[in-house]
């Protein structure tokens, strides 16, 4: 599968922002998110799930998303139910298991020139361009 994570932030903060974000990874791995973080981001993601379905373009991409990945109807109508099935420990348990951050790749759009020792100094491995 697929995980990202994305966030706009002023060229003087990127490194410090990757460095967030890999923190943060890391705390997941070591301890479960608090209940109140659960249910803020189900509520969230349900609420987005909603609000995509309240268009025609936004059916069809569901649509096309299950088409995509073969995927039965039931995927969707059981979504917003599964998502509050979701436990703090099953979150800890994924993050470990998927998300390695040594072996992510990152694309991080910017001027290389003001970004590039902020973005060496979190990765530490050779930038591509």
């Amino acid at each position: 599968g697929i995980w990202f994570e994305s966030a706009d932030v002023t060229t003087e903060h990127t490194g410090a922002s990757l460095f967030e974000i890999k923190k943060e990874i890391e705390k997941l791995q070591n301890e479960p998110p608090t209940q109140e973080e659960m249910d803020g981001i189900i509520n969230y993601e349900s609420g987005i799930y909603v609000l995509q379905n309240s268009t025609p373009n936004g059916i069809i991409g569901q649509l096309i998303f299950l088409d995509t990945h073969d995927l039965d109807e039931s995927f969707l109508s059981n979504k917003v139910k599964n998502m509050h099935a979701i436990t703090p420990e099953k979150v800890q348990e994924m993050t470990k298991k998927y998300i390695t951050p040594d072996k992510m790749t990152l694309i991080v759009v910017g001027d290389k020139n003001k970004i590039e020792d902020q973005i060496q100094e979190t990765v530490q491995k050779p930038l591509k361009q």
